[in-house]
């Protein structure tokens, strides 16, 4: 998943966009209980996905290892910088370079 995909799935106005657009598809208004909404837990994972055949967008939910096999490694080693040692300035009068 790139980094654009992962900014829009937090933008709030492209979720409402998202969830206008599941509304409006299913005639005007989708109806659902508190049951419904206390049923997904953490182990539901949604995934968000787009056919390139026929730039259609699926919702599905996932399990935590269906999941993992969607999510693309970084191909580049994360580095972790040291930071260099620093040196107090010799202020001794007899030091000579």
């Amino acid at each position: 998943m790139d980094s654009m995909n992962i900014k829009l799935l937090k933008d709030p106005n492209f979720l409402m966009v998202m969830l206008a657009t599941l509304v409006k598809k299913a005639g005007g208004e989708i109806r659902f209980s508190t049951e419904d909404i206390e049923s997904v837990s953490t182990q539901d994972l949604m995934g968000i996905f787009k056919d390139t055949d026929s730039n259609d967008f699926i919702l599905r939910i996932l399990s935590r290892e269906d999941y993992a096999d969607y999510i693309e490694s970084d191909p580049t080693p994360k580095v972790t910088k040291t930071t260099p040692q620093r040196y107090a300035l010799y202020d001794d009068e007899e030091w000579e370079n």
